[in-house]
């Protein structure tokens, strides 16, 4: 639970992650190991109105920039996706090689709530270095990824 315990999240249990806070209690940083084939999350809370939470998120400069191949999309609140307790979702995708040669995927999910009058900012980060297992189908887990990013929701 996360934010006043108003937003949850499925997270990775092992002996090797670290959970921190900077002294800015909107962000939130979960890292699994570290340099090359590292998994990082990062949460972010942002207290602004529908429409201008949006259009931040509608911009998405920094990940056209950072990924060539990015690709965004506003879900329906329907079905499945209603467990969320969002009135609005938007999901976005990228992957590329990085400056070191590592395949570097990220996945984003955008959650607001009417209720809280509040955009939460969900990135997963995953990388792999050519000694990786799946540096030849990093997809594989990308896509695992992507999909355990859905299990959030907001109480």
């Amino acid at each position: 639970m996360l934010f006043d315990k108003r937003l949850h999240s499925q997270i990775f249990d092992n002996d090797y992650h670290i959970l921190g806070m900077k002294d800015d209690p909107t962000f939130l940083t979960y890292m699994c190991g570290g340099g090359t084939n590292a998994f990082s999350a990062s949460y972010r809370i942002h207290s602004l109105d529908r429409e201008k939470f949006i259009n931040q998120v509608e911009k998405k400069d920094f990940y056209d920039k950072r990924y060539s191949n990015w690709v965004q999309y506003d879900l329906p609140v329907s079905g499945v996706l209603k467990l969320a307790n969002a009135d609005q979702i938007v999901v976005g995708f990228g992957s590329r090689l990085d400056e070191f040669g590592d395949k570097e995927g990220e996945a984003v999910l955008f959650l607001y709530s009417d209720k809280y009058q509040q955009g939460y900012e969900i990135t997963w980060m995953m990388n792999f270095s050519k000694g990786n297992v799946f540096f030849d189908n990093p997809e594989r887990i990308w896509t695992y990824m992507s999909e355990v990013l859905l299990f959030t929701w907001i109480d």
